[in-house]
């Protein structure tokens, strides 16, 4: 696997930016703000996987996953809904396994961010 491929399945902005019409601008602003409040929505899906409640979690890997898919995050889009059918089977030790991959996937993301060649995409 090449290391452009790699990236795609991690960020693949351009069918976002058919969306955007091109703006750049925009999808790196929605973006930052996926990353802020991706925090917020770890520590929630964290909290209902402790307590024990799969409807919750579900419903907050769902809010997740159109989230990230509204961005091009694929593979958090990916273990997202993941999260949410495992949810839907209220398989608890597995929403703990699935939570250990979303989490180091939405640091691999932002870590990708840091880094990206935004000017590619003019």
């Amino acid at each position: 696997m090449t290391k452009e491929m790699d990236t795609k399945e991690i960020f693949n902005p351009e069918q976002v930016l058919k969306i955007l019409d091109g703006d750049v601008k925009v999808l790196r602003e929605i973006t930052s703000v996926f990353i802020d409040t991706s925090v917020g929505d770890l520590e929630a899906l964290r909290q209902a996987i402790t307590a024990g409640q799969p409807e919750q979690v579900q419903q907050e890997a769902h809010k997740l996953k159109g989230a990230a898919a509204n961005i091009g995050a694929e593979r958090v889009r990916a273990l997202a809904l993941e999260m949410e059918q495992t949810a839907r089977q209220a398989d608890l030790e597995g929403l703990g396994r699935v939570f250990d991959s979303l989490q180091g996937e939405l640091e691999q993301f932002k870590q990708l961010l840091g880094r990206y060649a935004w000017e590619s995409l003019k």
